[in-house]
């Protein structure tokens, strides 16, 4: 399956690079922001997002940290 249509590989990937991005220097930086501007205009990755956390309460319950991460991704520099 392709990374773009996966969207359990881009949460995935979007934990582990709000670990270290603010570390990372200008140009990763700013690939990190372009990609991530680009996915939160996308209303079909917002709605996905929560049907790739499991549905218990407290999976769901972590949805608006991921979103504010995605957020933070989208608006780096």
């Amino acid at each position: 399956m392709q990374r773009q249509n996966n969207p359990n590989l881009i949460i995935l990937e979007l934990a582990v690079s709000a670990l270290g991005v603010r570390n990372a220097d200008e140009f990763v930086k700013n690939a990190i922001e372009e990609q991530f501007s680009v996915l939160i205009k996308n209303e079909r990755f917002l709605e996905a997002i929560p049907g790739h956390l499991p549905g218990d309460a407290a999976s769901q319950a972590r949805l608006p940290l991921i979103m504010e991460r995605v957020d933070a991704l989208a608006n780096l520099v």
